[in-house]
């Protein structure tokens, strides 16, 4: 079956998928990474972070869980990395001010 999208004015294709249910999903164009803002992110009081990967290949899961689990660590001791682990990627609309 040829994979689904929507095209943007820009040229960017959201894959779209549906599930067992017929519930249709759109995803980014690149992966959200939040990598880099873990600081502030544990510094608000999240309890827990949740990493959807399903697209991504086994060998890419156990990277990028054991550098979450290491940046997680570090971030909890005060500490953040400032580049985000995975390039091209965005941050959504997680650095813009509520207006």
């Amino acid at each position: 079956m040829r994979p689904h999208g929507l095209r943007d004015r820009k040229g960017y294709v959201f894959p779209v998928t549906t599930d067992a249910r017929g519930v249709a999903h759109i995803y980014n164009s690149v992966p959200l990474d939040l990598s880099r803002a873990l600081a502030e992110v544990v510094a608000s009081g999240v309890a827990a972070v949740r990493l959807d990967l399903h697209t991504e290949t086994a060998a890419s899961v156990i990277r990028l869980v054991t550098e979450y689990r290491r940046l997680l660590a570090e971030a909890v001791a005060g500490r953040s990395s400032a580049e985000p682990l995975v390039s091209p990627s965005t941050s959504g609309h997680f650095f813009r001010a509520l207006t």
